[in-house]
This record gives C-alpha cells, sequence and structure tokens, in this order.
C-alpha cells in the first residue's frame, strides 16, 4: 500500500513539473525541489530498508531508521540552501512545501519500517 502511494506521488509530481516547465518556471522549481526530489530520495530509502531488513535483523534495520533521520535532515538543509540562495525561490512557500513533504514521507517511512520489524519478527 505504501509503494503505491509512492509510485502516484512520483508520477503525479513529475507530470505536474513537467507541465509546469513551459508556464511557470519558479513554480515548477518549488515542485521539482520540493516535492519531486524529497519523494524520490525517501523512495530509495524504502527500497534501502527493504534490503536491509531482508539481508539483516530487525535490530539493524531499527538502528539504520534511525540513522537516516540525520542523513535526511542534512538532505533538507542542503535542498533549502540550494533553493533558497542558489535559485532564490519564494522563501514562505518553498519552505513549507518542502518541510510538510518531508515530514509526511518521513512518517510514512517510520511506519514502513515499523511493519517490517513486526512481519519479521513473527
Amino acid at each position: 500500500m505504501i509503494k503505491k502511494i509512492y509510485y502516484l506521488s512520483i508520477i503525479t509530481t513529475l507530470s505536474l513539473t513537467a507541465i509546469l516547465f513551459y508556464l511557470k518556471k519558479e513554480i515548477y522549481l518549488i515542485i521539482f525541489m520540493g516535492a519531486f526530489i524529497p519523494i524520490l530520495a525517501s523512495y530509495l530509502n524504502i527500497k534501502i530498508i527493504d534490503f536491509i531488513s531482508s539481508k539483516y535483523d530487525h535490530q539493524i534495520t531499527a538502528k539504520f531508521n534511525a540513522a537516516q533521520f540525520f542523513i535526511k535532515s542534512i538532505f533538507v538543509i542542503s535542498l533549502m540552501f540550494i533553493g533558497i540562495k542558489e535559485l532564490e525561490l519564494n522563501i514562505p512557500i518553498f519552505i513549507s512545501c518542502l518541510c510538510s513533504i518531508w515530514f509526511i514521507f518521513h512518517v510514512m517511512e517510520g511506519f514502513y519500517t515499523n511493519s517490517l520489524i513486526k512481519k519479521n519478527n513473527s
């Protein structure tokens, strides 16, 4: 179920950015940098979590999930720097888009990892 949400989110944001690329460059960049890239990074984390949970025990999976929080925090701060300093995007819109997408998909990753750990324990 969660992977279907990822697929739908990736396809939707990619389609939206492709359309907005020709209409409004700033909105395109906000959606691309603030939604598509964090969703794609979150999906890659899900794939890594799948790999780790299939090869190692649940404790390693839980430790990776905790460590990735810090890695993703550095990633989000880097995206903020690029979006604000380099691309000069609208700060309130970009930051709210980026942080809300990051939070929503980080919570989804947590639930997904929790379900994998419960499945592997039983």
